[in-house]
């Protein structure tokens, strides 16, 4: 018996997302394989928030493979794929080719967004526009098709396609430095190629906001450092403040898509690691001033003595996780040339200074 769904999304209804889900409860899989033109952090992460709370979802094999084309996806979405959850695996198509051309420049066009999801008795294939990222999952106007079935021969084709390209495909831990290298390229930080998770918000057009090429520069970039001023003395007159106003939009660079928010918004949690101890809801909200907040390890309990007039550095590790470290002069001024060698040094209102690199 065969089921059939179409689906056209409005913006940020999540329906896209929705129909995977409801493909994923109507199969119980026993494997899911996933074909996407590309992953990114902020991708990945909404796609684990919602099914990892569905049943068996660490049993299932999971398959993924992902295209690297232009270097669009990102490394830390892959290794999360990789490694973060249970029985995966990673390929990437054409892999060796692409991985060793500058700007991962392809030879062919890898464009598909199908999921399979296998079960014991019914499966599913869902083919559609959404790619492995945060807008393509649940903000963007997409349209796509479930069909799913016991005997479904349309089914059975999807499943014999992907398994031919799954063996031609390259492990990704096969080309992850290479890749990793290229991703992290100069040129590429500079001047790194658009993405769907790559929103401008209507502000993006007033002077002295983070334009869309310097947006595109927060989510491809790993590192960034900022000189923290004299923080707000949030948790009273006498004890160091853990509160860290931002730009507008620095939350790209975390991992949460770049828009206009009312004020005094939440925008989402990150884990933050200084030295050995890991703080996992450290919250990112839209403040009354208009500015990113970032709540940090507190001091003299889970971060250092106290955060002003320190120059803080945030290193990605993960999926909205990151190395929190407190800059020397020396490492100040190394990390202030490499965000100038990429243009991605800039300055707030008060005067104080940050980058990524």
């Amino acid at each position: 018996m065969k089921n059939l769904k179409l689906l056209a999304t409005r913006a940020g209804d999540g329906q896209y997302m929705k129909l995977i889900r409801s493909a994923y409860e109507q199969t119980s899989p026993l494997r899911i394989c996933a074909a996407v033109a590309y992953a990114t952090h902020s991708g990945v992460a909404e796609l684990d928030a919602v099914l990892r709370g569905l049943p068996r979802w660490k049993a299932i094999r999971k398959q993924w493979l992902v295209g690297i084309d232009y270097c669009r996806s990102e490394p830390v979405a892959l290794m999360y794929l990789k490694k973060n959850l249970e029985k995966s695996e990673v390929r990437i198509f054409d892999g060796q080719f692409v991985s060793g051309r500058p700007g991962c420049v392809p030879r062919y066009s890898y464009h598909p967004k199908t999921w399979l999801l296998i079960g014991p008795r019914r499966s599913a294939v869902v083919v559609g526009s959404g790619n492995l990222s945060r807008t393509g999952l649940l903000l963007g106007i997409e349209a796509a098709a479930a069909v799913s079935g016991s005997k479904t021969g349309a089914i059975k084709d999807m499943r014999s396609w992907f398994s031919s390209q799954w063996c031609e495909a390259t492990r990704f831990a096969d080309i992850e430095d290479r890749y990793r290298k290229e991703h992290d390229s100069r040129e590429n930080r500079r001047h790194p190629p658009a993405s769907e998770d790559d929103t401008v918000p209507e502000s993006a057009s007033k002077i002295g906001q983070l334009r869309p090429g310097d947006l595109r520069k927060l989510r491809v970039c790993s590192h960034l450092w900022i000189e923290a001023g004299n923080v707000t003395p949030n948790r009273g007159p006498d004890l160091p403040g853990n509160q860290l106003m931002m730009k507008r939009n620095s939350r790209v660079f975390f991992g949460f898509a770049a828009a206009d928010l009312e004020r005094d918004s939440f925008i989402g949690d990150v884990a933050i690691r200084f030295d050995e101890y890991l703080r996992p809801n450290c919250s990112l909200r839209f403040s009354n001033n208009s500015m990113d907040v970032l709540t940090l390890p507190v001091p003299d309990q889970e971060g250092p003595e106290a955060y002003d007039r320190r120059t803080l550095h945030f290193e990605q590790t993960g999926v909205r996780e990151f190395k929190l470290t407190i800059g020397r002069p020396v490492d100040v001024k190394k990390w202030k040339q490499r965000s100038a060698s990429i243009e991605g040094e800039f300055s707030m209102k008060s005067g104080r200074r940050w980058g990524v690199y």
